[in-house]
């Protein structure tokens, strides 16, 4: 068993796990049982881990929930079931990647690609699961799903080459493939022309912008360094 060290200072850390404006909370070292463990103590990666944690339960009680009480059928279902597979299939490399990352440089860009890779593959099944409603025909939901799978898949070639300096170029890609799941939105205002359409097609394009800033510029950890060490060290993409 390799020993974790925790709670380190940025100067104690090498260059490859400091993150901007992050001054403390730090952990170097261990292997995959002991960081894996590191779930169930406060450093600046706690919150990113339970972030993803608590979010595929709660996805999988919204499945429950839809599937027992609205009874979809056949091929009805799958949009719901998609949704559900977008987040509990990226979250296991996401929590990974949170946790294990001051194993070694090497450990760390394994995980930091993998969790990069499935967000991008979240856009397709999201781009599916929402256009299936509200797309009148089922070509158009595919094409849709087709084009944001193009995208991804470039993206996923992409994160391969990348190193984490360059995270700007993948985000880009992410922004790129998540208008495949927010056109449906605008598509579902225009039509309805009814007041909650018409606010979730301003809340999510404004929640995907605002969140890409927030990630690229260091905030709020800009303004307040050293003060929010455990509360916003940045996952990779996760805006």
């Amino acid at each position: 068993m390799v020993d974790l060290r925790t709670n380190l200072l940025v100067h104690e850390v090498p260059e490859w796990l400091r993150f901007p404006f992050i001054l403390g909370g730090y952990r170097m070292g261990g292997d995959y049982s002991t960081c894996a463990r590191s779930l169930f103590h406060l450093h600046n990666e706690t919150l990113n881990a339970w972030t993803m944690l608590l979010g595929s339960v709660l996805s999988t009680a919204s499945l429950i929930f839809v599937l027992a009480g609205y009874h979809p059928r056949g091929i009805d279902a799958l949009p719901f079931i998609l949704f559900w597979t977008s987040f509990v299939t990226h979250a296991p490399f996401s929590i990974c990647y949170h946790l294990l990352l001051p194993i070694s440089p090497a450990v760390c860009d394994v995980w930091r690609r993998l969790d990069q890779s499935f967000i991008l593959i979240m856009s397709v099944q999201l781009t599916f699961s929402m256009s299936f409603f509200v797309y009148p025909r089922m070509w158009q939901t595919l094409l849709a799903t087709v084009m944001v799978s193009l995208v991804s898949a470039r993206g996923i070639c992409m994160v391969q080459q990348l190193t984490v300096d360059q995270r700007g170029e993948v985000t880009r890609l992410v922004g790129v493939s998540a208008l495949g799941y927010y056109a449906p939105i605008v598509v579902r205002a225009i039509l309805d022309s009814r007041a909650v359409p018409i606010v979730a097609a301003v809340v999510v394009p404004a929640s995907l912008v605002g969140g890409a800033l927030l990630y690229e510029y260091h905030v709020p950890e800009r303004f307040f360094p050293g003060k929010v060490d455990r509360i916003v060290s940045r996952p990779p993409l996760n805006f």
